[in-house]
């Protein structure tokens, strides 16, 4: 398992261009390539270390966290 930091990660992904994980508040936000911007919240550690992990972080996000967990439009992009 990769170690979770609360950094920010690019990824060559067609729908994701973007995360940023902050453990202490189990938040993640996702910056999608169309340019908008979510907050997912109630991410565990494990959850988004195995998000790090899959061969695909789209198709990981879209079954897992798209729909699963509370989340609110991001007013500013991550840096």
């Amino acid at each position: 398992m990769e170690i979770v930091t609360s950094e920010g990660r690019e990824w060559t992904s067609t729908l994701i261009k973007r995360t940023e994980y902050t453990p202490d508040c189990k938040n993640l936000v996702v910056e999608f390539n169309n340019g908008q911007s979510y907050t997912y919240s109630e991410i565990s550690d494990v959850e988004y270390a195995e998000f790090c992990n899959a061969e695909s972080q789209g198709r990981y996000f879209g079954t897992n966290f798209r729909t699963k967990k509370p989340y609110k439009k991001t007013e500013e992009t991550p840096q």
